[in-house]
């Protein structure tokens, strides 16, 4: 399909922007104004004047980013499109952003959302993203306070499309199932470009429960739940807000994450949108080693690809304390993706 039929058939959809025009989507996050730390240059787990040195956060580390980054797979040549509230100043992004397109104005970008997921992809100062030598292309279509309309973010998809984005990562969510945002989301499988999408913060700790949020419904995007995991043994338990249903695909890192926010900062921020940029970071280091060992690939194949990276998060939960709920399950999915073995004990 060609990028003229791709603007043809955005046309098709404007009876449908007509019908939906008043409602917005909001941030996935879980109070992420209220639950992080700020950490200034030389507080906390940033400590270092010489940015030859770095700190790897948790989450990074857990997913054995490090592994692949030996065999020289470090997101280099890959464009990584962050459809969010923009991407702020930060030293660790320097040069990052090949792309910039708001929809929402242009206004300084005082949200840090959309920073604090770039830093997790492509962070490379005092701290190191996933795929450190990724690109990015930023698409601003929520506004500082975190709204947007669900028209500009179909548009940011076609956008992301035609600006030759490889995977797009979206730390977003609405209640509204969107026939505009399905036709988009399906016109990047049909480009070939796979879509990292947050499960949603709506969860009350329960798999026996659903709680949906869209684009994360959607079967041609990977859905990303949340999980907390210990510092000191690394054992990894799912969040008590992170949503549980069937289309949770995977899990990752969503709890007290550091990564770089406005003007220069670090934080901590917790919430399955904090989790997502984990995986889309991992794809882009997947699509990288294919290119170097001049691999063809299909979205569903990188999607397979994750799935064979899953590692089993086996928990008890509050309704049935007895077993350990083993496999796939509504929390985490096929599990925690990584490149290398988790602890072989993962309670909840």
């Amino acid at each position: 399909m060609s990028v003229d039929q791709v603007s043809k058939s955005k046309d098709n959809l404007e009876e449908y922007f007509e019908i939906y025009k008043d409602e917005v989507a909001e941030l996935v996050t879980y109070n992420c104004d209220k639950e992080y730390d700020v950490y200034e240059e030389t507080v906390g787990d940033v400590t270092s004047h010489n940015l030859s040195t770095y700190n790897i956060p948790l989450g990074v580390d857990t997913i054995g980013a490090e592994y692949m980054w030996n065999k020289g797979i470090t997101g280099k040549g890959v464009l990584v499109g962050v459809i969010d509230t923009g991407i702020g100043s930060h030293t660790d992004l320097k040069d990052k952003v090949l792309v910039r397109r708001s929809y929402v104005g242009r206004s300084n970008i005082t949200n840090s959302h959309g920073t604090h997921v770039a830093g997790t992809i492509s962070a490379n100062g005092r701290i190191r993203g996933v795929a450190y030598e990724s690109n990015l292309a930023d698409y601003r279509v929520l506004d500082n306070n975190g709204r947007g309309g669900l028209e500009t973010i179909v548009n940011a998809i076609y956008d992301s499309i035609r600006d030759g984005c490889e995977v797009i990562n979206m730390s977003l969510g609405t209640s509204v199932d969107y026939p505009p945002l399905r036709s988009a989301i399906q016109y990047a499988k049909n480009f070939n470009v796979p879509v990292i999408v947050a499960s949603g913060n709506s969860g009350d700790g329960r798999l026996s429960t659903s709680e949906k949020s869209y684009p994360a419904m959607y079967k041609n995007t990977k859905s990303v739940g949340a999980v907390n995991i210990n510092p000191i043994n690394k054992i990894i338990t799912p969040t008590s807000f992170s949503n549980t249903n069937i289309e949770v695909d995977c899990c990752s890192d969503g709890s007290n994450v550091l990564s770089t926010i406005v003007n220069n900062r670090y934080a901590r921020y917790s919430g399955t949108s904090m989790a997502s940029p984990h995986v889309a970071g991992i794809v882009a280091l997947l699509i990288q080693q294919y290119k170097i060992n001049k691999v063809s690939y299909k979205v569903d194949d990188i999607y397979q690809d994750v799935v064979k990276l899953c590692k089993d998060v086996k928990f008890i939960t509050s309704e049935n304390r007895s077993n350990f709920n083993i496999g796939k399950d509504n929390a985490t999915g096929y599990g925690f993706v990584s490149f290398v073995n988790l602890p072989k004990t993962t309670v909840g």
